[in-house]
């Protein structure tokens, strides 16, 4: 099935991820934040709820929280994800 190298940095929103050709990273939602998802290098498909895209090198995706998403990588890919968090403000009465 390949290799999948996950980079999680502990103080930081971001997150890189290699992966070989042909990888499929099963589907996954995010709860409390959307995603935007940059194509370093290699080309892979995206189907955020349902809506499948074709993602290049040099493109940015936003994937919506609560959006189940699986990613296949096309080639070699190289990409970086970025969690903006949502914030809920509680509405005085």
């Amino acid at each position: 099935m390949g290799e999948c190298i996950i980079d999680v940095e502990t103080e930081s929103l971001t997150i890189k991820i290699t992966s070989s050709a042909r990888r499929l990273l099963t589907y996954h939602m995010k709860e409390r934040c959307d995603e935007l998802c940059l194509m370093i290098e290699g080309c892979s498909w995206v189907k955020p709820g349902g809506n499948e895209f074709a993602v290049a090198e040099g493109q940015t995706i936003r994937i919506p929280y609560g959006a189940f998403h699986p990613i296949q990588a096309e080639t070699l890919l190289k990409e970086m994800k970025i969690s903006m968090w949502r914030i809920r403000l509680c509405e005085e009465e």
